[in-house]
């Protein structure tokens, strides 16, 4: 883990209560450290636990993202939500999209309730719910864009729903915050849009795995900044086409040239994988303007360092796409066209 000084600082003199140390911290610029805490006892017997920290830059721009639970969620799992839309809102920061107006009564997403008030989004509505799906270590949940703006093919409102069975386990490990940053890059149409903006090609079919790849510029140069120009196994940039990583092609950066990045397939539980300006470039692809500011430091691996994660200490993300129709709407909010759910 990258740790700069003066990140944060913390209040002494915690005040203990039943099993919960709190302790005010004041944020003090923008970066990634970590806070230990240790506890004695007056036998001077001592434990230690570590945290990460992560402060953003003020949004202060023009791109908002707005939740609704539609489950209940405990507070320390809501402000992880609210922590990773606060870093997609800075990364996004100068991009603002249409307001799309929606009347009482308009669907949503399929089985999520209808709006029960008229509502401007503005400029970006997810859905989320953390419900039962298949019980421990399967499908961590699902994410994707319901409705899309007929101009710029960009989500005005998207769902993530995750299996509550798979919760807690990730917050202890650490890596919660990781899952839902990388669910929320799929509402966003990292790895769900890619086709309706005519950037992905060779899709891989089932069964059948191809080059599948993003031919985005703004990625491929990105790729190539960050070592790929000595790549040499197809097009440029390489997309998942293993059909043995279950719902995972067309939709993740390939796992086996990206190695330890947010977007590949599978996180490696307690360690942080680096969010790429390859995945961030690659959003200008799409029609938003970013900002690299929050791209962490990222190389390829070389061909002969990778080696097969250990299975016991893998979570896989594959088989987490949204998979519905997309709806393109108006600027009222009305239908203009479906997408088929075949993606």
């Amino acid at each position: 883990m990258r740790t700069r000084a003066g990140i944060v600082s913390a209040t002494v003199g915690a005040r203990l209560r039943g099993r919960t140390v709190t302790a005010p911290l004041r944020a003090a610029e923008p970066g990634e450290t970590s806070v230990t805490v240790t506890g004695a006892d007056p036998e001077n017997a001592r434990v230690q636990s570590s945290f990460s920290v992560t402060v953003l830059r003020p949004v202060g721009g023009l791109f908002d993202i707005e939740l609704q639970f539609l489950s209940a969620v405990p507070p320390t799992h809501e402000a992880t939500f609210q922590a990773a839309a606060a870093w997609w809102e800075s990364t996004l920061a100068e991009t603002e999209l249409a307001d799309v107006r929606f009347s009482a009564g308009q669907r949503t997403c399929s089985d999520t309730p209808q709006l029960s008030e008229a509502q401007t989004i503005d400029d970006l509505l997810i859905l989320v719910s953390v419900v039962e799906i298949d019980g421990p270590g399967g499908t961590l949940g699902s994410a994707g864009p319901c409705l899309i703006r007929t101009s710029s093919l960009l989500p005005i409102l998207g769902r993530m729903r995750f299996d509550v069975a798979d919760f807690d386990r990730m917050e202890r490990t650490g890596d919660l915050f990781e899952l839902v940053l990388h669910e929320m890059a799929h509402v966003l149409g990292l790895g769900t849009l890619w086709e309706r903006h005519g950037q992905l090609r060779n899709p891989s079919t089932a069964g059948v795995s191809r080059d599948t790849h993003f031919a985005g510029r703004a990625a491929i140069e990105a790729f190539d900044e960050a070592g790929g120009t000595a790549y040499t196994g197809g097009g440029k940039v390489p997309v998942e086409n293993s059909t043995g990583l279950r719902g995972s092609d067309n939709s993740h950066w390939r796992a086996s040239v990206f190695g330890n990045e947010l977007m590949v397939a599978f996180q490696k539980s307690g360690i942080r994988e680096p969010m790429s300006a390859i995945t961030i470039r690659s959003l200008t692809d799409l029609g938003y303007a970013v900002n690299l500011d929050l791209a962490e430091p990222y190389r390829l691996p070389l061909a002969g360092a990778r080696a097969a994660p250990d299975p016991d200490h893998v979570i896989f993300l594959g088989d987490d796409i949204l998979r519905e129709p997309i709806h393109v709407v108006d600027s009222e909010g009305r239908t203009v066209r479906v997408i088929g759910s075949d993606r």
